[in-house]
């Protein structure tokens, strides 16, 4: 999979849980940053980024994709008791079809292998795709961090909502 096929492949149609999930490597960090620059293209992260932040300890993500279709990524740092979300995104067109949810699970299952009790994300308060998805994995708005994402306009700004969710030793809320 390459940077290329990302950029010619995002408009196709993708049935809903034909994906698989795979770890994210090191040797992702080209086509995660090329992923995450489909999806967001006010504020893309870099090849590099990427590639620091998946050798540093605590860090985990996972890929899901078809064929040599990537479709989205998940990525996230734990430490100590809590894990950060710290990038999820999934290519427009593959929206909706569970692809999301399967990702979010992922990094949850995997949080609650390492210990976390906790884990927390941000995402833009005009995403409400995201915001529900989130709201129905069981996450819940803590804070709001104002005029935190960029938008085209570099004047423009919106809010970040904070949001976390409790685990439990079988990957759940807690009681």
């Amino acid at each position: 999979m390459s940077e290329k096929t990302i950029k010619q492949d995002t408009t196709l149609a993708v049935p809903q849980h034909r994906s698989r999930i795979r770890d994210l490597t090191l040797s992702d960090a080209a086509l995660s940053s090329a992923l995450h620059s489909a999806c967001f293209q006010d504020e893309p992260w870099h090849t590099e980024a990427f590639a620091d932040l998946l050798a540093m300890p605590g860090t985990f993500g996972f890929l899901s994709y078809e064929t040599d279709l990537p479709l989205g990524i998940i990525l996230c740092r734990a430490v100590a008791d809590e894990c950060e979300v710290l990038t999820f995104c999934v290519i427009g067109s593959a929206r909706r079809g569970g692809i999301g949810s399967d990702l979010l699970i992922a990094g949850l299952h995997r949080a609650t292998g390492l210990g976390v009790r906790d884990v927390f994300l941000e995402v833009a308060v005009d995403n409400m795709a995201a915001i529900r998805l989130y709201q129905r994995m069981g996450f819940a708005q803590t804070a709001v961090r104002p005029n935190y994402y960029r938008r085209d306009n570099p004047l423009r700004r919106v809010d970040a909502v904070v949001m976390s969710k409790p685990l439990d030793d079988q990957f759940g809320t807690k009681s």
